[in-house]
């Protein structure tokens, strides 16, 4: 049977055996395969007795959870389309990603204030399910599928529209044989959702988290022997600190670990390696509006340590400035011809900078809108931070830069360090003048418990920003 629906795929295992484990931050219950297809069936055809139809927008603002994933399925085993909304979006901003959507219908599991009908996933959504089948859509490689929005971190967040067919082509590319996968990160984002999609269809059992605690997440893996580990590099450095606290855990199952979304530091790289000694790093590039996975494995050829992989046939590269542009049947359509993020030949052009090397492997250096100027002098905020976690006691760092009536702007930093290491600010503050000049290096560096984190759980910038003018204060 050929499948076309982006929904009947991902249920396609429907599998008696095979389960979803969903952990509350108190306990976990488990669903199985099977009994998701069903209740997506009855998710259906409770939004056709609703009289939504193919096409309509239907919202799920939500945290990972079985009900989130079975009220996705339905909406794309109708034809209508998802619009996944953060749901940890501010009542303002909600409104208007609801108003720009034109979602006649949401699921969630909040209250949320609006005239816009509101099923509720803890009070209502049995009431709501119609136990029966409804005859599963057929898209033309037109037809939408859904609505994600990037994370906002450059102004109010952009609305992504993806089809079935370019959603359908990427989630095909299936997760290497494994019995158990993790995903770390909200369902809601373009990383989490794609992950979660290829677990689904590789038909294993798939651990699913709330929200993201390294302590919860660590008994998790212990606990049901995980083999596959996704997030983004952030998560991975908790679970480091987490470890470096107690080492009660085993986590010798875990054969494969994939970051992705951010840059990942050389430092990082090591103290997952050595953390994870029995698992396969693969750093994964991809963005909301080209699709996730865009570069894949060499036929023949091993992916070297910090490279994102090598490029995949069906999609088209090049290199502006070191900047990638990438045209994709996996990205975005493009419904509004005066984008600017889309070059007259149909590029989109991703603002993240790369090098190659004589193989022809990718290597991800960060993001080209970044770089800020201090004294004339081009800063790359990624190029400091790999210095900073060259330092063997640091995890993790974040700079960020700071308007200066004199400078224009001025380097500040973050970090983290390890849980045993005795390491005082200004001694960081020496090690950076020994490795940049002076005018490069950080003017203050504050050492931290914790970096904040946004709802797709990469570091805040934004959040930074307004701690370093406090503590400046």
């Amino acid at each position: 049977m050929t499948i076309s629906n982006l929904g009947d795929l991902l249920c396609s295992t429907n599998s008696e055996s095979k389960k979803i484990i969903f952990f509350d931050g108190v306990q976990h219950h488990s669903v199985f395969h099977a009994q998701l297809d069903l209740l997506a069936n009855h998710v259906a055809a409770g939004l056709q007795n609703q009289n939504i139809n193919v096409g309509d927008r239907v919202a799920v603002v939500a945290s990972n959870s079985p009900e989130f994933i079975a009220c996705y399925l339905g909406i794309l085993k109708l034809g209508a389309v998802a619009v996944l909304i953060d749901p940890k979006s501010p009542p303002n901003q909600l409104k208007q990603l609801l108003d720009d959507s034109a979602a006649k219908l949401i699921f969630s599991d909040r209250d949320i204030n609006t005239e816009i009908s509101v099923v509720n996933l803890h009070k209502d959504l049995q009431d709501f399910l119609i136990p029966q089948s409804v005859e599963s859509f057929c898209p033309s490689p037109t037809d939408l599928a859904l609505f994600l929005y990037t994370s906002g971190s450059t102004g109010f967040p952009k609305r992504v529209t993806i089809t079935h067919q370019n959603h359908l082509a990427r989630v095909q590319y299936r997760l290497p044989h494994v019995q158990t996968c993790m995903v770390t990160t909200p369902y809601c984002h373009m990383n989490g959702l794609f992950q979660m999609q290829r677990a689904l269809a590789a038909g294993c059992d798939l651990v699913v988290m709330n929200e993201f605690q390294a302590k919860n997440c660590l008994e998790l893996i212990d606990q049901f022997d995980i083999n596959l580990i996704t997030g983004v590099p952030s998560i991975m450095a908790l679970l480091i600190k987490q470890l470096s606290v107690t080492s009660n855990y085993d986590v010798s199952s875990v054969t494969q670990i994939i970051s992705s979304s951010a840059p990942i530091s050389r430092n990082l790289y090591d103290n997952i390696k050595k953390t994870f000694a029995d698992a396969e790093i693969i750093i994964g590039y991809g963005s909301t509006e080209v699709g996730p996975g865009v570069f894949v494995k060499h036929p023949t050829l091993p992916t070297p340590e910090m490279s994102v992989g090598y490029p995949n046939p069906n999609i088209e590269y090049r290199l502006v400035d070191q900047v990638l542009h990438v045209r994709s049947p996996y990205m975005m359509v493009n419904l509004n011809t005066n984008n600017r993020a889309f070059t007259p030949d149909g590029y989109f052009i991703t603002n993240d900078l790369f090098s190659v090397d004589s193989q022809g492997f990718y290597y991800f250096l960060g993001r080209a809108d970044d770089m800020f100027v201090c004294g004339g002098q081009n800063i790359y905020p990624r190029h400091l931070e790999s210095i900073l976690e060259t330092h063997e006691g640091v995890i993790q760092s974040a700079v960020i830069g700071l308007a200066d009536p004199v400078k224009g702007v001025k380097p500040y930093a973050f970090v983290t360090v390890k849980n045993n290491c005795q390491l005082e600010s200004g001694q960081l503050e020496i090690y950076m003048q020994s490795k940049l000049p002076a005018n490069q290096c950080p003017r203050k560096i504050w050492i931290v418990d914790a970096l904040p984190m946004t709802g797709t759980n990469k570091i805040s910038k934004n959040d930074l920003e307004q701690q370093a003018h406090k503590l400046l204060d």
